[in-house]
């Protein structure tokens, strides 16, 4: 794409985004684009600053299904150009999944992976989605319903080493991606500045008891996003990772925010349970949350020290 073209679609979209009901009904328009490389392009140059002024939450078509979104957050904005968040990791979740399957979800926020899984499942398998906010957990619901999920258990929890109550510091905003049980998100918050982090307490229980123990040997993915507290999460769930059975973890590694070094509780964890390791592409950038082409997991020796998107599995597909 010249220069020049990309300069006139992108005036023309400043134009377009204003009455923002027109930017609504325009923004998709996109998609019907034939290949992800020149999509990519269009969503950068017209989609994404036709995008700009829309400002309440709405329906918005997505890969998973309709979903309310909140254009503001970056996140909504996202699903709102493209359809599709995190586009390699997405493409790498529902690889691991079939008809049948069990997904874990810890961390669900408004249900996009939740309702990914649920799909690749379908009526003969189930999906455990775990989201502690109380916000963000009524959307996630509202988006269950839109999309008539049957096989879903969405749970007002969060996952953690052992059972009881513990301090979930909420991020700002309606949809917050930054949340965390973890107080030292704090020290470097993201998402809001330090005191605009609400603190809310909140139940906490061992995916080992919140997956009934007959599920167990069924769950083949399991993804934890939850900004600095994934050792915890994972040590709750060591009689899950002990069947031995075929599993996919995805983990987002947040050292930062971590209460220990994820790197070296991970390596512990792979060797214990015969995980290999994979780095995910995921660039928190507009390049990439549109990518040209789709980049598969990197199979790594060692685990990254750095904050990565990790797919940890044993007996690969």
């Amino acid at each position: 794409m010249s220069s020049l073209i990309a300069r006139t679609l992108r005036r023309l979209a400043e134009t377009l985004r204003r009455p923002p009901w027109l930017a609504r009904r325009l923004v998709e328009v996109t998609r019907l684009v034939p290949g992800r490389s020149l999509r990519s392009k269009l969503y950068l140059v017209f989609s994404w600053p036709l995008s700009e002024d829309l400002r309440t939450r709405f329906r918005a078509r997505t890969v998973a299904g309709p979903m309310l979104v909140d254009p503001q957050t970056m996140m909504g904005r996202v699903l709102t150009v493209s359809g599709e968040w995190e586009p390699h990791v997405t493409a790498a979740f529902l690889g691991r999944l079939a008809a049948g399957d069990v997904c874990v979800d810890v961390g669900a926020h408004i249900g996009y992976y939740t309702l990914l899984a649920a799909g690749a499942v379908g009526p003969a398998g189930s999906v455990y989605a775990l989201e502690p906010s109380a916000r963000v957990f009524e959307t996630l619901t509202t988006n269950l319903a839109l999309n008539e999920c049957d096989n879903v258990s969405a749970l007002r929890l969060a996952a953690g080493s052992e059972a009881g109550a513990a301090v979930l510091f909420e991020a700002p905003g309606p949809s917050p991606l930054t949340s965390s049980l973890s107080p030292r998100m704090l020290e470097a918050p993201h998402g809001g500045r330090a005191q605009e982090f609400v603190p809310k307490q909140v139940s906490v229980a061992p995916l080992d008891g919140v997956v009934p123990a007959d599920v167990h040997a069924r769950v083949r993915v399991v993804k934890i996003d939850v900004e600095g507290y994934e050792v915890e999460v994972l040590r709750g769930m060591e009689r899950l990772l002990s069947t031995g059975g075929p599993i996919a973890v995805f983990v987002e590694t947040s050292p930062e925010w971590a209460n220990e070094d994820p790197a070296a509780f991970l390596t512990d964890l792979c060797r214990r349970h015969g995980l290999s390791p994979y780095v995910v592409q995921n660039d928190y950038s507009l390049d990439g949350y549109f990518p040209q082409r789709l980049l598969p997991p990197v199979p790594v020796t060692t685990i990254p020290a750095e904050r990565r998107d990790l797919m940890l599995v044993r007996d690969g597909r």
